[in-house]
């Protein structure tokens, strides 16, 4: 495979108080896994010992830390103190173009959260990896329900031409995000343990409540209403 110039997404946070944070994440183009930076001794919460979700896949004998705690770290310590509504600018660089929003910290960490969660190696998360490739920060329900089904549906073709069983009912999205449930639900418990404040525990509850309108659009066929917007399909 040909190696590609890897992806860079800078989130910056610029607080009312004159603080700037600045994240920097890299990628592998081929592979979307995140360039780790996150150097050893990883922080004590971090171990799989105590940190390991129920349905983790993961062999603790081999794994010694939760490869998505470590990763998030950096994350969860420096918003430890912030609370959820504090307002900030947060700003989104890629190569290709620069976003803007000034929100609630929530929804800025939600958006980062969203990319470490998916690239740091576990293997429940990594279902969502492909939609970092064309990340949208500051998603609504609506654009993330659009892009997740697009996704899963792209998956179910690339499958498809490769000879493998498909799911075009999308009855295996459900399944997956059954799962990330299970991972985002562990994550804020674990969290919670620390004693932070609620800016990072907010954040990971938004995404979960994207996922579990997803599961919902497709359980009750909500997803039908976007039939007017392909009509020119079915001329």
């Amino acid at each position: 495979m040909l190696k590609k110039k890897n992806i860079i997404y800078e989130y910056i946070f610029n607080f009312y108080n004159g603080i700037r944070k600045e994240f920097k994440i890299e990628l592998d183009a081929n592979t979307l896994n995140l360039i780790k930076t996150i150097e050893e001794p990883f922080p004590e919460w971090t171990k799989m010992e105590s940190f390991q979700c129920s349905n983790c896949p993961l062999d603790k004998e081999k794994v010694s830390h939760c490869p998505l705690a470590v990763n998030v770290s950096e994350v969860i310590d420096f918003f430890s103190n912030s609370l959820s509504y504090e307002e900030a600018q947060v700003i989104l660089q890629t190569e290709d173009r620069t976003y803007f929003k000034e929100t609630a910290l929530q929804g800025g960490i939600s958006s980062i959260l969203g990319i470490y969660m998916s690239t740091s190696g576990c293997p429940i998360l990594a279902k969502l990896k492909p939609l970092v490739r064309y990340h949208l920060p500051f998603a609504t329900v609506d654009e993330t329900t659009f892009r997740i089904t697009s996704m899963y549906l792209l998956g179910q073709y690339l499958k498809n031409i490769h000879g493998e069983e498909t799911d075009w009912e999308m009855k295996g999205l459900i399944k997956i995000y059954d799962d990330i449930k299970k991972v985002n639900e562990n994550f804020c418990r674990k969290i919670s343990e620390l004693r932070i404040q609620d800016a990072s525990l907010n954040a990971v509850v938004i995404l979960d409540t994207f996922g579990s309108f997803v599961s919902l659009s497709i359980d009750s066929n909500m997803l039908l209403n976007m039939k007017e917007w392909f009509s020119a399909y079915f001329e």
